[in-house]
């Protein structure tokens, strides 16, 4: 798992990556279940998309919490040292960019998931 180190550009990253896969997927899906009629069945008080939707956006919700977190933690970690040389500080840094990252895409998450909550599928 040393690819997604958050002291590496793709642990930085790693978080809009998720929320990018998240926008694609929940938009593709949104136009394949309003052009072909599929999952719109009653489930629940709400129609089958909607609940698909929701699990994707909570999965993706998850997967960017645990990544900032790891940011998180890596800055704290980073931040204990007494004299930190320059790479040492270039890891702070990107560590915080990583956690920053984690709660930015969050946030963009939850803004792309509230209008699957508000509105009709196929509207």
């Amino acid at each position: 798992m040393q690819a997604l180190s958050p002291h590496r550009l793709s642990g930085m990253v790693a978080p809009w990556v998720v929320w990018a896969l998240h926008f694609v997927t929940v938009y593709s899906l949104q136009g394949v279940v309003c052009a072909e009629d599929v999952l719109r069945h009653e489930m629940a008080g709400a129609e089958a998309a909607t609940w698909l939707l929701v699990a994707i956006g909570i999965a993706a919700v998850a997967a960017t919490i645990w990544l900032g977190l790891r940011g998180l933690h890596a800055w704290q970690r980073a931040r204990r040292e007494v004299q930190p040389d320059v790479r040492r500080r270039r890891e702070r840094f990107a560590a915080a960019v990583a956690a920053l990252s984690g709660l930015l895409s969050t946030v963009a998450i939850v803004f792309t998931t509230i209008p699957v909550l508000m509105l009709p599928p196929c509207a």
